[in-house]
């Protein structure tokens, strides 16, 4: 079912991580979370969260139980290890689900597709990823409105002061995603188009804000 997401090698690993009490404790979100749900594109890495603190060296000693483990980044509540070459990052994320968890055929929870795209949408303020940008453009194509996800990112991270000129001029960041390569997509899209679609929603958003100084936010 999950071939076209995950190449065996990746399964395998993720079978291994379910074989671990504390990983279980986790959930999987970002982009290979949401591959699994739109089945937009390949992925190969794998970010789970949680909202409880953990200890990253306890952390590292389970995982080594399953054998070689390599040690990207460790600090306060933060784990990115390779095991058997597949990254994995761990992360304490002190903020709310939006939605129940989704089960998954390894024994691990899937975040909910409103969770990831608010996630997304936060990354992109802070200047995300190609892999962000095509991400949420598939999201918001196939399952819902850019203002239906503003209103899940102000839900979920109630009480975090965001500038929503700032939030909606994010969605045109495309600098940094400039020098990236496109994903491996399932599903073809041109980064041009991508671009063109968010250029034309930030245009459109800002008109929903007030006093919006359309000419000057907006990148050409």
């Amino acid at each position: 079912m999950f071939r076209d997401i995950l190449t065996e090698a990746r399964q395998i690993v993720l079978e291994l991580l379910s074989r671990v009490g504390e990983v279980r404790t986790f959930y999987l979100a970002g982009g290979t979370a949401l591959a699994l749900h739109l089945r937009h594109r390949r992925s190969g890495d794998f970010d789970f969260f949680r909202g409880k603190d953990f200890l990253p060296q306890d952390l590292l000693s389970s995982l080594r139980e399953t054998g070689t483990v390599r040690v990207l980044q460790e600090a306060t509540g933060t784990l990115t290890v390779t095991l058997r070459e597949v990254p994995a990052s761990f992360f304490h994320y002190d903020y709310p689900l939006l939605r129940p968890l989704h089960e998954s055929p390894w024994s691990l929870s899937l975040a909910d597709p409103e969770d990831i795209a608010a996630m997304k949408l936060a990354a992109l303020a802070g200047r995300g990823s190609r892999k962000d940008f095509v991400d949420l453009y598939v999201y918001t194509r196939e399952v819902a409105p850019l203002e239906q996800t503003f209103s899940r990112f102000r839900e979920k991270y109630r009480g975090v002061s965001v500038d929503p000129y700032h939030l909606v001029r994010s969605l045109t960041f495309f600098e940094d995603a400039e020098a990236e390569p496109m994903p491996d997509m399932l599903v073809p899209f041109a980064w041009d188009q991508i671009t063109a679609f968010f250029r034309a929603e930030a245009t459109r958003l800002f008109r929903t804000l007030p006093q919006s100084p359309i000419g000057e936010l907006i990148p050409r």
